[in-house]
């Protein structure tokens, strides 16, 4: 019996089609949902993927429709009056003359939340969305451009360095014979647990097994052991020549401005920045210089992560990012993967854009030079899987959110949100030949 699956945004967007959703303000001109209508106010305010596991997946059934359509008919009324309010706070916003933060961004949950608590905007609408704008823009969070200079500020710079350099060299032994055994064999069960159905439990028991092996202490014994992802990996029996997690082996601080282009790489400002959008995110109330003195800290910590959950499941990741190789291309073949990578590599090698690039490559015929991005990504998949990883586990780390019973939720949504991400680059040069 074969399923009809669809993308799950072409049943969001069909669904808003049916319904004659009337919210202008969050459609493009083809009267399609935009891109942020669903990341910032559907999937968190009305579908809640993390309620409604069955919603978050990339393809959808026909019973995953019909719950999607149930959702939408019943906030139906909401999203309209919603986009009534964004309209007048986005006029407000003009008014005032701000020009802080993507107003989409900003203001699609706001406007929701009026929604919800106010209906449609009423008499007393303008000193609503007054308020609303005060909440938003004066609530503690320092703007993008404030945070920047902040973090360029000598001073700044000078005491953040000043605290890398005091205690980033600490005396760290290297690890034994057993230390590198012990880290081996629990990072494989621990991959090897991460599909275990028993669900929960299994979950926990992966992560909690390498936390009791010392994974912050791997962490702090790559700065000053050099070659050590590369023996674990040739431990766990997944060599992988060429994969790092920073260009400096052993590890050394973080650049402070600019871009890293590897995990452990991305400098001081790149991560200020991530964690401000993630502050932004949960609406927190924090000052500028409060995340700066965090991120200094969070820089110390092994894997630059505080939780040590989140440092066990980067160095999954890791591992797990060594035996993913959709195009084949690698000199030496696992004869076995734990059973967490042999799953995800199974799932790229299935991609339909995959086994076409693969057909490509195999007969040596040329590649398109806009599809070649691709093909260089999928051929070195561990560099952007590692860094969404990461970025992933920051986000977290930032907002205490344990990773718990998640851990293969997360290294599974990875996977697919590079893929969502190639699926999109070869769709827009298809559009470009056409055109």
């Amino acid at each position: 019996m074969t399923v009809d699956l669809r993308p799950r945004s072409a049943v969001i967007a069909d669904l808003w089609s049916q319904l004659a959703i009337d919210a202008p303000a969050f459609t493009n001109k083809a009267g399609r949902p935009l891109a942020r209508t669903t990341k910032c106010l559907l999937d968190p305010l009305v579908i809640r993927p993390r309620v409604n596991r069955n919603l978050a997946r990339a393809l959808l059934d026909a019973d995953d429709a019909a719950h999607l359509h149930d959702l939408l008919v019943e906030a139906r009324t909401r999203i309209e009056d919603a986009g009534r309010w964004f309209v007048l706070l986005r006029e407000h916003r003009r008014r005032l003359g701000i020009t802080e933060g993507n107003p989409q961004e900003l203001y699609f949950p706001r406007a929701f939340e009026l929604a919800v608590t106010a209906g449609a905007p009423g008499p007393d609408a303008d000193e609503r969305c007054a308020e609303t704008l005060a909440e938003v823009h004066e609530r503690g969070l320092p703007g993008l451009d404030g945070l920047a200079a902040l973090v360029a500020a000598d001073d700044t710079r000078g005491q953040v360095c000043r605290i890398w350099t005091e205690t980033w060299t600490a005396d760290q032994p290297a690890p034994d014979e057993a230390e590198l055994s012990t880290w081996a064999e629990r990072i494989t069960t621990a991959l090897d647990r991460a599909v275990d159905p028993t669900g929960r439990a299994g979950h926990e028991a992966a992560l909690a097994g390498l936390i009791d092996a010392g994974a912050p202490r791997l962490g702090l014994a790559m700065r000053a052991t050099p070659g050590l992802p590369a023996e674990l990996l040739g431990r766990v029996g997944l060599p992988r020549p060429g994969l790092r997690i920073s260009h400096h082996d052993p590890l050394q601080p973080p650049g402070y401005l600019g871009r890293g282009e590897l995990p452990l790489d991305r400098t001081f400002e790149q991560r200020t920045r991530g964690a401000l959008r993630r502050y932004r995110e949960v609406d927190a109330t924090i000052s500028g210089p409060e995340i700066i003195e965090d991120e200094a800290e969070r820089a110390m910590a092994p894997f630059g992560l505080f939780a040590p959950d989140g440092q066990a499941l980067f160095v999954l990741g890791v591992v797990a990012a060594a035996g993913l190789d959709p195009l084949g291309v690698q000199v030496v073949e696992p004869i076995t993967r734990p059973r967490l990578v042999a799953e995800l590599q199974a799932r790229l090698r299935k991609e339909a854009y995959v086994m076409h690039l693969r057909r490509e490559l195999a007969a040596g015929r040329a590649i398109h030079p806009r599809q070649q991005r691709v093909v260089d990504e999928l051929a070195e998949f561990w560099r952007p899987w590692l860094n969404r990883l990461w970025v992933r586990l920051h986000g977290r780390d930032v907002t205490e959110t344990p990773v718990d019973d998640e851990a293969r939720e997360l290294l599974t949504g990875i996977t697919r949100s590079v893929m969502l991400d190639h699926r999109q680059q070869i769709r827009d040069v298809l559009e470009k030949v056409a055109g």
